[in-house]
């Protein structure tokens, strides 16, 4: 077997293009990353990094408590009006659990690490398109780089895409959109009610679920931060007016919650949407200590296919997921981590696009299942109401049982007897 390394191109520096460059690094292949950002202004709320990935980040050399994650002790759920009608404790010794962490805690951790493996990353380099056949990549400012393998890691609104899947389907809103906030813990503590109700305990998640919206709230950075998120359907509001003050209509719109909600809710002093039609208000407020934002939920018919030729696409690139499963990151982990173990050291170039189609056949049905389960959740899918097969229990146990880098390993062990029994 030769032990030449592969070149590989990978198109976006989020955590799915991180995950993979470093996974692939540590194989030993030549990885370059093309980032059209500056990041200059990393921006994000918090995320999880759940108990199917935690232990994948840390085989790669990421452990995400090493970077300001919280672990998940305990688990309520709430009525709107604050009554609790489910709790867990996780605290059990020797068990690994679900990390809550701060995005961009999580990205310069990825993004430290890849280039301390000596992954070079490009910022600034947007892309014009690819050959997904020859592996060509022209960038904007006309400059040609080749890969033998290349990788689509540019988001939900990815231009790789189109190369990949020519007059693919259309991205389209979900028809939910987000409040979002980080609330420094001196704010909490400031506020006699919210302390007593969120500060009582380490480790917390809480959700609390109404008809067509909801609420989840958990700490991150060392307890430095909490992170709320308040989803609702759009149908039940009117359109967002960037000249409106977007506090209080999210008070209004959550005015039937607890007052515990209500008063957490009014702590924040700055607000900022994201939605491009709302660009100029985001203009004004770059500069501001912004904490409170709204995001609009997107998604797109799931993909035949994310693969052609020596070009894939991977994370919110491939498939954009639903918050709803709360397994949007941890599947672009998945992904990144299953190219590493595909792709080890002597791979040839000329079995790249056959190794694609592979990593595609082991990644697409689990994928698939999981943005399904969020759909279904959201409460307003495209056309008639999905009806989830499984409770949340079911669920988050099945995808927490699942160990990416062994059933890649499995996968591939198979493949290769394949293909040396065709060979014979």
């Amino acid at each position: 077997m030769s032990s030449e390394p592969l070149t590989i191109l990978i198109l976006g520096a989020g955590i799915a293009g991180l995950t993979a460059a470093l996974a692939l690094r540590r194989q030993g292949h030549a990885v370059t990353i093309y980032e059209k950002s500056h990041f200059a202004h990393e921006v994000g709320a918090a995320i999880t990094v759940p108990t199917n990935v935690y232990p994948l980040l840390c085989r790669i050399g990421m452990d995400a408590s090493q970077h300001r994650a919280i672990t998940e002790q305990f688990f309520t759920s709430h009525t709107p009006s604050g009554e609790v009608c489910g709790e867990s404790d996780l605290a059990v010794p020797g068990k690994s659990f679900t990390r809550m962490i701060h995005r961009v805690d999580l990205h310069e951790g990825l993004r430290k690490k890849v280039e301390e493996a000596g992954v070079r990353i490009w910022l600034g380099c947007a892309v014009k398109g690819v050959d997904v056949e020859s592996g060509e990549v022209e960038l904007v400012d006309g400059e040609r780089v080749r890969g033998d393998l290349v990788l689509g890691a540019d988001g939900v609104h990815s231009l790789v895409r189109e190369s990949v899947r020519p007059g693919h389907e259309s991205l389209r809103p979900f028809g939910c959109s987000v409040f979002r906030m980080l609330l420094e813990r001196e704010k909490l503590e400031g506020d006699e009610r919210v302390r007593a109700r969120f500060m009582r305990r380490e480790g917390e998640i809480t959700d609390w679920t109404g008809d067509q919206k909801m609420v989840i709230t958990y700490p991150c950075r060392d307890y430095q931060l909490f992170n709320v998120a308040g989803l609702f359907n759009e149908t039940i509001t009117a359109p967002v007016d960037p000249e409106e003050d977007l506090k209080k209509r999210m008070l209004d719109l959550f005015d039937d919650f607890s007052e515990d909600i209500k008063a957490l809710m009014r702590l924040p002093e700055h607000v900022m949407v994201s939605n491009a039609e709302l660009m100029r208000l985001q203009k004004l407020l770059r500069e501001a200590d912004v904490n409170m934002q709204i995001w609009r939920l997107w998604d797109m018919p799931t993909l035949p296919t994310w693969v052609n030729g020596r070009t894939g696409l991977i994370g919110d690139a491939a498939h954009p997921i639903l918050p709803f499963s709360a397994q949007g990151g941890a599947q672009a982990i998945e992904d990144g981590i299953s190219l590493g173990v595909l792709f080890p050291l002597g791979t040839k170039p000329e079995d790249v696009p056959d190794r694609l189609k592979l990593f595609h056949e082991i990644r697409h049905g689990r994928v698939e299942h999981v943005q399904n389960f969020g759909r279904s959740m959201g409460r307003v899918p495209h056309g008639e109401k999905v009806k989830a097969k499984q409770t949340h229990r079911e669920f988050f146990m099945e995808c927490f049982d699942h160990d990416a880098w062994e059933h890649a390993e499995k996968m591939l062990e198979a493949y290769s007897d394949k293909a040396s029994i065709h060979k014979l």
